[in-house]
């Protein structure tokens, strides 16, 4: 029995996602030092760095009742959007996505800093393993530091710029979420070995559906002003109605993008991922409430995305009930064989 134990885990470890990713470990921490330290400190800027743009959030949206930092911003960031109107301009009550967004950001934060006080058998929660890579930290950080960047430009109407800029906080976000993507991937085989399903779905619902929320509302911001750009900057001159088609087919091409990658290309990344759907089905509700003509072609090419987009979201979540229903048969087999083979390597030690 020992002999044969001895072989399969021999065999494995070529191959073994768990012995893998235990000799990468050993690797960094003899190569370049224990990467955990560099996850602490990045955690504790990212949220320092997330404070610091919440509450310049705040102070460019100033009202006559309330103003957090008087003089800080000259128009009001609601007040530039107002001077450039669109046909594809949502109501004012959609761009609180904006308070959506940063709030589902503060509870993936909040998790990040418990991981960091919370233990396993095998160490701290943060670094044993590595969920959340300090690639990721430093992509999510510099999006933030975009974010704010853009609160100025956009409230000294540099609209050209500011689209520029959104375009890269939409960038770096999508690298943070496919660096989450593929780190928890990786590292799966081993998180259901120490039975860690709490930090799994953590991961899933806080983590990658706040990013992927605030990467798809960036988005949309983007081709918003792009519309904006085109209409009220560009020469030659670009009429309104112009301008709001390009900017829907563009996002037309990105829904069909997306939707496609995430069903088949990355399925198994992304299973999980449903904000990017419910980003979109709020967003063209709120154009077609505020621009709402059926003469208009925009309209119908507007009221066209929204359908879509709704049967998109419904057949995301039935694949996904579909998938786990299927998978479900081989988890419990293949997470015991995990375990097996995971003491077996510790006996062996």
């Amino acid at each position: 029995m020992n002999i044969f134990i001895h072989s399969a885990v021999a065999h494995r470890q070529k191959e073994d996602p768990l012995a893998l990713s235990g000799n990468r470990r050993a690797k960094q921490r003899i190569m370049c030092g224990h990467p955990g330290g560099a996850v602490f400190f990045l955690t504790i800027l990212t949220t320092v760095v997330f404070i610091f743009t919440v509450l310049l959030g705040v102070a460019a949206m100033p009202s006559a009742n309330f103003n957090l930092a008087p003089g800080l911003f000259e128009r009001g960031i609601a007040n530039v959007s107002d001077t450039y109107r669109l046909d594809i301009s949502p109501t004012d009550g959609t761009f609180a996505l904006w308070g959506v967004v940063f709030l589902w950001q503060f509870c993936w934060i909040i998790y990040s800093l418990t991981a960091l006080c919370r233990k396993t058998g095998d160490g701290r929660v943060y670094d044993n393993p590595i969920l959340l890579p300090p690639v990721f930290y430093v992509s999510f950080i510099i999006s933030l530091f975009m974010t704010i960047g853009w609160l100025f430009l956009w409230d000294r109407q540099f609209i050209a710029l500011s689209l520029v800029v959104m375009l890269f906080v939409s960038a770096f976000l999508y690298l943070s979420l496919g660096m989450s993507y593929s780190t928890l991937e990786r590292h799966m085989p081993l998180l259901h070995v120490q039975a860690r399903n709490l930090d799994i779905w953590s991961i899933r619902i806080l983590v990658q559906n706040g990013i992927a929320l605030y990467a798809t509302w960036t988005t949309i911001e983007s081709v918003l002003i792009l519309a904006a750009v085109m209409t009220y900057t560009s020469v030659p001159h670009v009429s309104e109605e112009t301008s709001s088609t390009v900017s829907l087919s563009i996002l037309a091409a990105f829904m069909l993008v997306y939707a496609l990658t995430d069903f088949f290309a990355f399925d198994r990344f992304s299973r999980f991922t449903v904000t990017p759907y419910m980003v979109l089905i709020v967003a063209l509700c709120g154009m077609f409430t505020n621009n709402a003509d059926t003469y208009k072609m925009n309209s119908i090419f507007i009221v066209a995305l929204l359908a879509t987009s709704a049967v998109v979201a419904l057949t995301k979540v039935f694949f996904i009930c579909l998938r786990q229903i299927t998978k479900q048969s081989d988890s419990a087999e293949t997470t015991e064989f995990l375990r097996e083979l995971d003491e077996s390597r510790h006996l062996l030690k």
